[in-house]
Formats: structure tokens, C-alpha cells, sequence
């Protein structure tokens, strides 16, 4: 019910007090101004968690090899980490060396089953890739989504970044995520605390689903995500990071 320039008003004041233009959006700011009171800046949350964290903790959670690995050793069940492509720090578990087309591409034709590959300490989703089946005679990567990559055009694409690259087991989800939305393994996101006595509390938590011909269910990347009712498992309407309706249904599978 606002035009756009009220709109943009709105959002260039919060904007003095940290607030973004998707705050505005996501947070629901725009339904009354002092709504902004309930809520932290990205700014504040950050300070917060750098006080309740120990800085140490964000190697684990930020290296996906050292976070798969570590987890993995104390019997937690991960996605299991195949190696890191770089040209300078590169090594995988089976062929040692990682830092040349060759290698690599020994490298892959070795991995039995889907892989993923991403960003070693990326987040929100940036420029992961996802791969079902690596054609041999063809030098082809068919992605979940059935799209084609040659060898040479993926290999110019991670070449073309300064950071490492994890290449990581896909999972297979259960058949009833799989309904929702076949290409994207879609994920539930439970937000925990523990407190000083060492008790873990559930806070909130969501579920998201890819949408489209998305490998990644990533709600930066266009997936929406559903709140969770911690009482009954039962979920609530969809939402999206690009628009204010919310999904009774999954717009591609229903």
C-alpha cells in the first residue's frame, strides 16, 4: 500500500540507524517504523556474537574441510570431503598433489557418486556447483539440474578465483524433501544457544526449498524458507528474500 518513493524514504532513514534495504523487506519494517526496535543491525548481532564466541571457534565453522574433518572424527555424520583445488595449497585424500588441469581432472574421474563443489570458506550459497555424472569420453560434468559444464570451462572457472575450492559428497535427502524440490538438496536450519551452564536451547527453526532449476536451496539465491514450529515439527508458510507473499505451496511441485 506505500508507492516506491515513500518506500525508498523509509529505507534511506533506517539506513542511518544500520539498517539495510532487505531489512526492511525481510524484517517486516515497513509495516511501522518503531518495528526496528525489536530488532538488531547486522552490525549489533555481530558484535554480539564476537563477545559470546570465541574467535576460534569461527575456524571450524567457516573452513568446510576442517569443519567436515573434525566432525567426522568425533562420529557426527558429514558430507564426506574428497580434497581442496588450488593452484598453490591444493591436495586431495587419494592423489596427494591438487593444483593442476591434469590432476584434476584424474582427480574427478576417481569420485564415485554426485559431488559438490564450493567455496572453501564461502556462505549464502556463492558459486556453488553441483555435479551428478562426469562423462570420461566427452570431458562432460552433468549438473543436478541436467545442465552441461565442459571440463575446460570448469576447470577456467575455479582457476579464475583466488580462493580454494572443497570438492564434497552430495547427500541424498529423503524422499519426502526430494518431492518438494528434486535438484536442491533442501535443508532445515535450526538456530541453537547454549547458555552458561552448558544447557543447548532451541531458539527457532526453518526449512528451505530450492525453487526453479536451483541446485542450492540457498534463500539468497532465489530458494524460500519455511518456519518450523518447534512444538509439533509442522510448517508454516514459505517466504522469499524478493517478495513480501508468502507460499502456502512450492511454486514448481506444488
Amino acid at each position: 500500500g506505500k508507492t516506491i518513493a515513500r518506500q525508498l524514504f523509509e529505507i534511506c532513514l533506517l539506513s542511518l540507524r544500520g539498517y539495510s534495504a532487505a531489512d526492511y523487506y525481510l524484517l517486516g519494517l515497513y509495516k511501522a517504523d518503531n518495528r526496528s526496535r525489536d530488532f538488531m543491525t547486522l552490525r549489533e548481532y555481530n558484535d554480539v556474537r564476537r563477545q559470546l564466541n570465541r574467535p576460534v571457534v569461527g575456524i571450524i565453522e567457516f573452513n568446510k574441510w576442517i569443519f567436515g574433518k573434525y566432525f567426522a572424527s568425533v562420529g557426527i555424520s558429514t558430507p564426506h570431503c574428497y580434497g581442496i583445488f588450488h593452484r598453490q595449497i591444493g591436495f586431495s585424500e587419494r592423489i596427494g598433489s591438487l593444483r593442476e588441469a591434469q590432476q584434476l581432472w584424474g582427480f574427478l574421474v576417481g569420485i564415485a557418486g554426485p559431488f559438490v563443489v564450493k567455496p572453501l570458506a564461502g556462505d549464502r550459497g556463492e558459486n556453488v556447483r553441483v555435479f551428478d555424472s562426469v562423462d570420461q569420453d566427452r570431458r562432460v560434468l552433468t549438473g543436478g539440474n541436467g545442465t552441461q559444464t565442459t571440463f575446460n570451462e570448469l576447470y577456467k572457472e575455479l582457476i579464475s578465483k583466488e580462493e580454494p575450492w572443497l570438492f564434497q559428497e552430495k547427500i541424498r535427502q529423503h524422499p519426502t524433501l526430494s518431492e518438494l524440490h528434486g535438484t536442491s538438496v533442501n535443508t532445515a536450519r535450526v538456530i541453537t544457544f547454549r547458555d552458561d551452564d552448558g544447557v543447548v536451547n532451541f531458539l527457532a527453526a526453518a526449512l528451505r526449498i530450492g525453487i526453479g532449476s536451483a541446485e542450492i536451496d540457498n534463500t539468497t539465491e532465489g530458494g524460500i524458507a519455511a518456519h518450523i514450529d518447534l512444538a509439533n515439527g509442522i510448517c508454516g508458510p514459505a517466504t522469499s528474500r524478493s517478495s513480501i507473499r508468502s507460499l502456502a505451496r512450492q511454486p514448481d511441485t506444488g
